[in-house]
């Protein structure tokens, strides 16, 4: 007990920084991220939970109609089923996460302090824990991607260990963090060859060790339900499928821009088009020239480490400690990067989580170099802490004042749950109408919110049927509104209706007319899983 309260108070400010990280989060919990794929997930790890139906396989064709294989097992969802095991509800999936990732700034905290020291560990688990991506789209946002963090930094703590310590065991951990960052996102496979590059380099032995041969092992043992359901299904095909064909289309140039800024922009405060949309912050040209001014600052230090680095790189001897720590460092930011350039296809910003949170601690020791006068270090650690603080709560207070963006963030948790309790306030017993499909995430919290309204899909819907149509032409996926006619959308807007954030509630009470929508077949997130 004693050794605890001394651990707690040698590292006080951590702590204190991590508690006020705890509470920013779950003051905006109901704004968090939530989508179909999250009431799709939610839904199947609840099965495995009520049928004792063990899945063998991650997200896949099958799960997701429209998608390919994005994993090469299912420990996702053992993760998720956990959660809904304790605590069945949907706030437990972002809860979830939200502790993931503070355990991923708890993790890299000691191991920045243990290779790099206090003050780097500070500084750097400071901006891991306020950058605005890692507050909006990572911590509050439930998909697989945003469970790579801890593994990331298990992978890269196990490979300081091993190069620099020493210390060969540490390879098992090695092959269990890769087994689990395969399985919740492929975009790990840009770290097997890195992985392999580190040893092969420092510590070609261990090819020949015991731990080599123990941490294949301990590695294929992770993916024996994978293993299982290839050998039923053959879907490994499917998998490769995914590796080497990109989902969208993107050019030499494109895919050079992205690979090489994205790694720069996730420790900014620009979340851009991606996850806004159309959506504006702040409508005031100083915030947005300030925000934009601050982030290539930010962007153009995290360049300048990289030179020092490179520099120390070359100035010191091969193999010592200086040196080995220099290029794990470079690497865990630049590979992936290199990596994502060769295939030459499209690239998104979690396709380069794998190289969080390396921007933060190299963003920190730039700061901490002995060059940078104390007032300046002071006031740009100050400036870009409160910056990336203030960016957190403006995003919230919009997202809560306008209901949401038209960019991939969307509609949040709670703005959904508004217009279940609003429809069972308004008609208890009475029907939610959605145009072409139910959809998941609201059928997923319809029985935790709204029991005893009823769910539909409009199909000759006559005067004698009540209720209303959900309409939501501001959530980037939902493409059945986006394909109305000129004279659908022409008819709904003459028809009496209630805004609830920008989804639209049309109201169908004592209307005298037929709709007739032909082209949509009705679905549903329960009928497309009874297909599984």
């Amino acid at each position: 007990m004693g050794n605890l309260k001394h651990f707690f108070y040698e590292h006080r400010i951590f702590f204190f920084l991590l508690l006020l990280a705890l509470i920013l989060r779950l003051i905006f919990l109901p704004y968090a991220k939530f989508e179909n794929e999250t009431a799709r997930d939610l839904v199947l790890a609840n099965e495995m939970i009520d049928h004792h139906n063990l899945r063998l396989k991650g997200l896949s064709p099958e799960v997701d109609p429209g998608s390919l294989q994005q994993s090469f097992g299912p420990i996702f969802y053992y993760f998720l089923a956990f959660s809904q095991f304790i605590f069945r509800h949907p706030y437990s999936a972002v809860v979830l996460i939200t502790l993931f990732t503070l355990l991923g700034i708890f993790l890299f905290y000691l191991f920045v302090d243990r290779y790099y020291g206090r003050k780097a560990a500070i500084l750097s688990a400071a901006f891991f824990s306020f950058n605005p991506w890692i507050f909006a789209f990572v911590s509050l946002n439930f998909a697989n991607p945003s469970f790579l963090l801890p593994f990331v930094i298990l992978l890269y703590f196990s490979l300081h260990k091993i190069i620099i310590d020493h210390q060969d065991a540490y390879l098992i951990l090695t092959a269990v963090s890769l087994a689990s960052l395969l399985q919740f996102h492929l975009s790990s496979l840009l770290l097997l060859p890195i992985v392999f590059l580190f040893l092969i380099l420092f510590r070609p032995s261990l090819f020949l060790s015991k731990y080599f041969f123990l941490a294949l092992i301990v590695g294929l043992l992770f993916f024996i339900p994978y293993i299982i359901y290839t050998l039923q299904h053959d879907s490994l095909a499917r998998t490769l499928d995914f590796v080497f064909t990109s989902r969208y289309e993107a050019t030499r140039f494109e895919n050079f821009r992205d690979s090489v800024s994205i790694p720069f922009m996730l420790a900014t405060t620009y979340l851009g088009p991606y996850l806004l949309g159309s959506f504006h912050i702040f409508n005031n040209t100083f915030f947005e020239y300030f925000f934009l001014f601050l982030d290539l600052v930010i962007s153009s230090f995290i360049g300048l480490s990289i030179l020092f680095i490179l520099r120390t790189l070359f100035s010191r001897p091969f193999f010592t400690r200086d040196h080995l720590k220099a290029f794990l460092l470079l690497g865990w930011f630049l590979f992936p990067i290199i990596l994502a350039i060769i295939p030459g296809t499209n690239v998104s910003p979690h396709y380069l989580f794998i190289t969080y949170p390396s921007q933060f601690l190299l963003l920190a020791l730039f700061f901490l170099r002995p060059s940078f006068s104390k007032y300046l270090r002071f006031s740009f650690i100050a400036l870009t802490l409160l910056a990336y603080i203030i960016y957190n709560i403006s995003f919230y207070i919009s997202i809560i004042a306008y209901g949401g963006t038209d960019g991939i963030y969307g509609i949040p948790l709670q703005s959904k749950i508004n217009v279940l309790t609003y429809v069972n306030a308004a008609q208890p017993q009475g029907t939610l109408l959605f145009y072409g499909y139910v959809k998941p995430e609201y059928e997923y919290l319809q029985p935790y919110y709204a029991q005893h309204i009823t769910l539909d899909v409009i199909d000759h819907y006559t005067k004698n049927m009540t209720g209303y149509i959900l309409l939501d032409f501001y959530s980037r996926g939902n493409f059945a509104e986006r394909n109305m006619t000129h004279e659908e959308r022409a008819f709904y807007q003459n028809l009496p209706s209630v805004h609830v954030g920008h989804i639209r509630l049309v109201s169908l009470e004592d209307y005298a007319s037929v709709i007739s929508i032909d082209n949509f077949k009705r679905t549903s997130l329960r009928q497309s899983l009874d297909d599984l």
